[in-house]
């Protein structure tokens, strides 16, 4: 994504450039943008109806409401998509998919401790569960609670160390707090690693480009 390139050129300059990065991190639960044109939106909506009818025959239908629940998300009708979530819960609370699917539609709603308590609850049925541990981290650094989200991306880094992303995250934090070194040192770790990982991708996508100059 041509956003984390942005975020990560303009970040020593601009704290706004974090904002973009989070949003870039959530691909998948906030931006939509290209599955929002009016075609899209339109099928989405046939598709809702037509698991309406399903739920009408058998209001318990697991597979439908998760459907329904999911197009709801993408739609950003976020309360709607709660409701259907909470609906599937009610038959299985330990739902470890819909539950995620809830603390993300929540994480949207700005209901950060409600988004929170869900991602724990994913959490109990899986300790490592890098998603949940992200957004939960995320939903911390929404509510101010920098030191817990660093407690939380130190964790990701345990079972993922060369996370670039959670890096970058972290150094914002601690620059935060003011402990600039320690920013500085973490933020280029990130920073680092996520070249890496981008050159790694584009030379396995496209071997016959490595080493050719940008002008040819």
């Amino acid at each position: 994504k041509y956003l984390v390139f942005e975020s990560l050129s303009n970040y020593k300059n601009d704290q706004k450039s974090l904002k973009t990065l989070k949003k870039t991190l959530k691909f998948g639960s906030n931006d939509h943008s290209d599955l929002l044109e009016t075609e899209s939106v339109s099928i989405f909506k046939e598709l809702i109806k037509a698991l309406d009818k399903v739920l009408e025959l058998n209001p318990e239908d697991r597979y439908a409401l998760s459907i329904k629940g999911y197009i709801l998300y993408l739609l950003q009708i976020y309360e709607d998509a709660v409701e259907v979530f909470d609906k599937i819960l009610e038959f299985n609370p330990n739902d470890g998919y819909v539950l995620f699917m809830k603390g993300l539609a929540l994480d949207s709603l700005e209901m950060n401790k409600e988004a929170i308590d869900t991602f724990d609850n994913v959490l109990k049925l899986d300790l490592d569960d890098e998603g949940s541990l992200l957004y939960k981290g995320l939903s911390s650094d929404s509510l101010g609670k920098y030191e817990e989200a660093i407690e939380i991306f130190n964790k990701i880094l345990e079972l993922n160390s060369d996370n670039g992303y959670v890096l970058v995250l972290k150094g914002n934090l601690l620059h935060l707090l003011e402990k600039y070194e320690e920013a500085i040192e973490t933020f280029n770790k990130g920073n680092t690693r996520i070249c890496k990982r981008n050159h790694f991708l584009s030379s396995a996508l496209f071997p016959g480009a490595r080493g050719t100059s940008p002008d040819t």
